[in-house]
């Protein structure tokens, strides 16, 4: 069994924790998503007077909520935040986004910050997303449905594998494909029981490293993207290990399905 070190610091609102190195929330090696790919992707962002800067992912649960992940707000519940949805780019307006602003967060009441596989939250918006071909939501799994399979991950966080902490974000939105990997798979990598991963969460590889989320991706989806046309999410990026897209460093999600009976409650239209 290894041995695990904890590092926290606040990265975009987030506290990190690593395995023998420390972790981030960004996509390493992915490329440029493009319109309509992941039309369920959003980008939370916090404004300042008519300024915004993203700070974390999202996703459309439908017309007036958002699914995400509670460390993004945790160390800043203070500040104004609102929601982009409909453009690939975060450093300027499209004519297809829409901008919503937020009129509740919902955290769940188990997270306390820090690493957690309670790391969830339901943001209401001000007003409703008008849905088009850019801009839908995802669907919800069964309740304690194991996924396995494919997912595709998104997310606007930085494209290096830096070991230090920072916010080199991708002005584009980045995408990658990649495997679930099997949880006591994932177990064995991040040290063995009585870490921060457990049974709520998630990870995909690959093992042998290249690909990763980390910062500025917290709060994205995993989504499968179903024969049927169906964006079924099945994790929400919470966090990863330093250096992103090293050997045995996957990337680790909330199980939506052990908290969809919670989501669901909570953002009831």
């Amino acid at each position: 069994m290894k041995s695990i070190t904890l590092v926290l610091w606040a990265i975009a609102g987030i506290v990190a924790v690593a395995v023998d190195a420390a972790p981030e929330r960004r996509i390493f090696g992915g490329t440029d998503a493009f319109e309509g790919e992941l039309p369920y992707q959003v980008s939370i962002q916090r404004a300042f007077l008519t300024s915004r800067t993203h700070v974390c992912g999202g996703t459309i649960l439908n017309p007036l909520h958002v699914l995400t992940a509670a460390s993004c707000f945790w160390t800043d519940q203070s500040s104004r935040f609102e929601i982009v949805a409909g453009n690939l780019r975060i450093d300027r307006p499209a004519d297809t986004q829409q901008v919503l602003g937020v009129f509740w967060i919902r955290m769940h009441p188990g997270y306390t910050g820090g690493t957690s596989s309670f790391d969830v939250a339901v943001v209401r918006t001000s007003s409703a997303f008008f849905f088009t071909n850019l801009i839908r939501p995802v669907a919800l799994p069964a309740f304690d449905e194991i996924p396995t399979g494919l997912v595709r991950v998104g997310g606007w966080g930085s494209t290096t594998n830096s070991i230090l902490p920072g916010n080199n974000f991708s002005n584009v939105l980045q995408k990658i494909n990649v495997l679930l990997v099997p949880w006591n798979e994932c177990l064995s990598v991040l040290g063995g029981p009585g870490g921060p991963f457990d049974e709520r969460n998630i990870c995909t590889g690959p093992l042998s490293g290249g690909i990763s989320t980390c910062t500025g991706d917290a709060g994205g989806g995993a989504v499968q993207h179903l024969p049927d046309g169906t964006f079924l999410q099945v994790g929400i990026i919470t966090w990863n290990v330093l250096p992103c897209g090293g050997i045995n460093t996957p990337s680790i999600y909330t199980r939506v399905s052990a908290f969809v009976d919670w989501i669901q409650a909570n953002s009831a239209v």
